[in-house]
């Protein structure tokens, strides 16, 4: 009985020898650091707002839940302006919010649309990763709560949104 206890001891100190030297052997990563999360979420927001905008029927451009609110060419307007908003902060830039988030001389064409909304994410995604900003943190939050009423928006037009069609029960 005794020898048996050493065989078993032995093989334990064996195994977990050869698992601590394994994972000794193996390099590791640093975690991504609170910039690098925060620039990938500002990624990934601006993807889902993308994708819709490429999805959206040229149709269904123009509709509004409310008389009130935004149409989904006004929101995607919106931000593009939010875009280029960042990217006057991250320049050191000074800019004119009137005349940026105004309606007046925004691009009416769905593929134009498209064209800015992909080239100022992309401008804001390049810039952050050489000169990080803390106000992204207010910017990513604002992107996502516009997602969230496109989301709504696509619903009320029976549409799935794109992120949502991968998923089960969709």
């Amino acid at each position: 009985m005794r020898k048996r206890i050493q065989l078993f001891l032995w093989l334990a100190c064996l195994t977990v020898n050869a698992t601590v030297s394994f994972g000794q052997a193996q390099p590791t990563t640093p975690p991504p650091t609170l910039e690098q999360r925060l620039g990938r979420n500002w990624v990934s927001v601006q993807k889902k707002i993308l994708d819709m905008a490429k999805d959206l029927p040229d149709a269904k451009y123009d509709f509004r839940p409310t008389p009130e609110s935004r149409s989904f060419r006004q929101e995607f307007w919106h931000m593009i302006a939010s875009n280029q908003y960042m990217l006057s902060l991250l320049k050191g830039e000074k800019v004119d919010t009137q005349k940026l988030f105004s309606d007046e001389g925004k691009p009416a064409a769905r593929a134009d649309i498209i064209a800015q909304l992909e080239s100022s994410g992309k401008e804001v995604s390049t810039l952050l990763k050489s000169k990080f900003d803390g106000r992204i943190v207010g910017m990513l939050e604002h992107a996502a709560e516009h997602y969230g009423k496109l989301v709504v928006m696509f619903r009320l037009n029976g549409i799935v949104p794109p992120v949502s069609r991968t998923q089960p029960g969709s």
